[in-house]
């Protein structure tokens, strides 16, 4: 019974099949992105290029590096290499060949630029600032924007000027100053909890200890990460302060102790919980204290994700017969109202539900007829299923950008037995790979800002 659980927790248990057909993805093709104009090419970064797609907008860019010291210089080349794989990583922009000499924006235009951007940079003492130039050529607006920051916060602040480049072209999107938590197994089957910058760099190890760990989530104000662990001793959540290293138990209870889920408002939380017969979504306060049961039904129901809204909440119950997605009303108290709505009925296992930020679809994972686990997309409103990867090796783990227009997945694919972590958009025509090496990343959450 306890292996049975595990398996259908971890994801490793098949029910069924889900059926799509495959001519829509015939045409998949991989290939290195390789940054114009730029001192850095990420070989380990590659998208998936099928079919017609979202015109990408045309950009000019021109970075400043003159009149610097060659330790300056040293420090803005890492700045601009930063942003380039920024702005690789997240798609949506094509970069005309940068020139030394300067173009008038007529010249530009009638290369086909539809913009341009300026960058150069100004050193005093030990304080580095930015100074951004944004012209759009569709809409005629210019932003200016300036960045400061010390030699410590240099990621940071290329970050945020990278941010600036993309919402003046393309879209608001703050998904580069979020962070992404993770369970690694390095070569050595060694698992430990990591925290890394959107784009896999940065790492930083949080955990020691030899526990095996699942389902990392982090508070809503970035400040910890909430996870599982499976001793010989039985399972338990634990929360890790990651301003102060303190760690506490949240529960530690007899069976399953999975999946925390603290709600919007910081007031309660959720878990699976085995404490009768079958596994259960259970609410506690934020010490884990206090449990009531709130999903009561046939079978089991576990993997809750809140919505950003905290007013709904999606869950996989196999109620039915075997694992589909359900949405239920839920309130600030972490109780759940009205009828659970079936979402999914295409295929026997569909699991893990992650709400878009406008809360106008899912994104989750469903096993196909080849017994693969794909990454899907599920509109709310019409019920009507697309899916964002095939024919590349398991997915999973799926989360939505803050903007709601990428998707963050971890993927087992060319022969490799390792995950690591991809950025798609919606349609799956564009995939990036962000992590790198001999290690496994699994497990994945977004932060609601950057941890300190």
């Amino acid at each position: 019974m306890k292996l049975g659980l595990l398996c259908f927790l971890c994801s490793i248990f098949a029910y069924g099949e889900l059926s799509f057909d495959d001519s829509q993805n015939k045409t998949i093709k991989e290939v290195p992105v390789i940054i114009n104009g730029g001192e850095k090419s990420i070989s380990e970064v590659t998208i998936r290029v099928q079919g017609a797609s979202v015109r990408n907008f045309r950009l000019y860019k021109q970075f400043s590096l003159q009149n610097l010291t060659s330790t300056q210089k040293k420090q803005a080349e890492s700045i601009k290499a930063i942003i380039e794989r920024d702005l690789a990583i997240v798609g949506g922009l094509d970069f005309i060949n940068e020139v030394k000499t300067s173009l008038t924006d007529e010249f530009l235009k009638q290369q086909g630029a539809e913009g341009k951007t300026e960058l150069s940079f100004n050193f005093i003492k030990d304080k580095i600032s930015i100074i951004i130039k944004n012209t759009n050529f569709i809409s005629n607006k210019f932003f200016e924007h300036k960045f400061d920051s010390n030699e410590a916060g240099l990621r940071k602040l290329a970050h945020y000027a990278s941010k600036s480049i993309f919402e003046a072209f393309v879209a608001p999107e703050d998904l580069f100053l979020r962070q992404l938590v993770a369970i690694k197994t390095d070569a050595d089957s060694n698992q430990q909890i990591v925290v890394m910058d959107f784009d896999g760099e940065n790492e930083k190890t949080i955990t020691t200890d030899k526990w095996t760990k699942v389902s990392p989530s982090f508070s809503p104000d970035g400040k910890s990460i909430l996870y599982s662990i499976i001793t010989d001793q039985g399972h338990a959540i634990i929360e890790h302060d990651l301003i102060t290293n303190k760690r506490v138990f949240r529960t530690k209870k007899i069976g399953v102790n999975m999946e925390p889920r603290v709600n919007p408002n910081n007031k309660c939380m959720l878990a699976s919980l085995s404490l009768e017969k079958s596994t259960n979504i259970y609410k506690a306060d934020r010490t884990g204290n206090n449990l009531v049961k709130i999903t009561d039904s046939l079978g089991m129901n576990l993997s809750p994700n809140i919505s950003s809204s905290g007013k709904k909440l999606a869950f996989v119950s196999d109620r039915s017969g075997n694992p589909q997605i359900y949405i239920q009303n839920f309130s600030d108290t972490c109780t759940l109202s009205g009828e659970a709505k079936r979402v999914t009925f295409l295929g026997n296992y569909n699991q893990n539900p992650y709400f878009s930020p406008d809360e106008n679809f899912l994104v989750f994972v469903g096993r196909d007829e080849k017994n693969v686990f794909d990454i899907f997309l599920l509109e709310l409103s019409s019920l009507k299923i697309s899916r964002i990867t095939q024919n590349q090796g398991n997915n999973r783990s799926p989360l939505f950008s803050p903007s709601g227009r990428l998707v963050i997945f971890a993927s087992q694919r060319f022969g490799n037995k390792k995950n690591h972590l991809y950025l798609s958009n919606l349609s799956g025509n564009y995939q990036v790979k962000i992590t790198s090496g001999n290690a496994s990343y699994d497990s994945i959450a977004i932060s609601p800002l950057i941890a300190k």
